[in-house]
């Protein structure tokens, strides 16, 4: 669990809550594609649709997965 919210002052999520929930991304996507699955669907919590810099964790996922991020 990356706690995204941990930290958001003002709907800016911290660096190192952004930097953990790539991480955590990022093996839970490459674990997921070396079971070949063919649907990978993320969603986030309330912080992450509060959050106005999400968009650092969504256009990651676009950039280096070609993955949307749904909230």
């Amino acid at each position: 669990m990356s706690s995204l919210g941990k930290g958001m002052k003002n709907g800016i999520l911290t660096d190192e809550s952004i930097e953990g929930a790539i991480l955590i991304l990022d093996d839970f996507i490459r674990t997921s594609q070396q079971y070949h699955s063919e649907n990978i669907i993320i969603t986030g919590t309330s912080a992450s649709r509060e959050a106005k810099n999400i968009s650092q964790i969504s256009n990651w996922l676009l950039n280096e997965h070609e993955l949307k991020y749904h909230n």
